[in-house]
């Protein structure tokens, strides 16, 4: 026990993890089993860098005033031709189609009143503690029968254990976190509170997350910018055309 505490792959995977880093997946010692990605402690994290560089670029149309539908869309389009002409970043190859996979959920998100469910969150939202808790479930599963099992009895078992999970989850961290973006920012505490969460983001993506991660959210969300006041004058134009020359004849428009 005293080896474990002690070793330094413990204390690299906790400082990494929590500056959101993917360079220590594993703890010293921990096999869930001997298959592939037995040692890893929770692959769902390494999609986490690349999550916070999507809502930065959510950040920058939100403190613009440009966070819509027109916005979310191009930025989507821009994404998908990318990644269909294979525009792509190198050392981070794959960007442009992830960022595409969130730009779509961005439009879904300005799109769903028609496709809302009624009663689907009344336990609350457990898709992301679903997501980032269902690695480790599974891992303990194929642990516990001590084979390779068919996925079935994998998901059978896991998924109870992982929606547990991200229920307590929900209720214990992601929804009193969500409420303090309502807080005003008047007093003492919702101001060091403040400081604290830019303190953790410029240290993330010093010693976490690369700069390029970073540097990648200006770039798509000028494009999203650009994109939007393009496609708010095409969509505008009939309408400012119809305005301009209304009432009036062949003449006057020509003179």
């Amino acid at each position: 026990m005293t080896s474990y505490f002690t070793d330094e792959t413990l204390y690299q995977f906790a400082l990494d993890n929590s500056w959101l880093g993917t360079r220590s997946p594993y703890l010293p010692g921990v096999v869930f089993h001997p298959f592939t990605g037995g040692t890893l402690i929770n692959g769902s994290l390494w999609t986490l860098p690349w999550e916070f560089s999507f809502y930065a670029i959510v950040l920058i149309l939100g403190a613009l005033r440009h966070l819509d539908g027109r916005g979310a869309t191009t930025l989507l389009i821009v994404t998908l031709l990318s990644d269909r002409f294979d525009v792509d970043i190198e050392h981070l190859n794959g960007y442009s189609a992830f960022l595409s996979y969130f730009a779509a959920g961005m439009c879904m998100f300005f799109l769903r009143a028609p496709f809302q469910i009624k009663n689907a969150t009344r336990f609350g939202d457990l898709s992301y503690g679903i997501y980032l808790y269902g690695w480790p479930s599974e891992e303990l599963v194929v642990h516990a029968l001590g084979s390779q099992p068919p996925w079935w009895q994998i998901f059978a078992l896991a998924f109870p254990s992982a929606a547990a999970m991200a229920l307590v989850s929900w209720h214990a961290v992601e929804r009193p976190m969500l409420k303090l973006k309502d807080v005003p920012l008047s007093g003492m505490w919702p101001r060091l509170g403040m400081a604290a969460i830019l303190l953790f983001s410029a240290s993330a993506i010093v010693f976490g997350i690369s700069g390029e991660f970073i540097g990648l959210c200006l770039l798509p969300a000028a494009l999203a910018l650009t994109g939007r006041q393009a496609l708010s004058l095409i969509l505008s134009g009939p309408r400012l055309v119809r305005n301009r020359f209304h009432g009036k004849s062949l003449r006057q428009i020509l003179r």
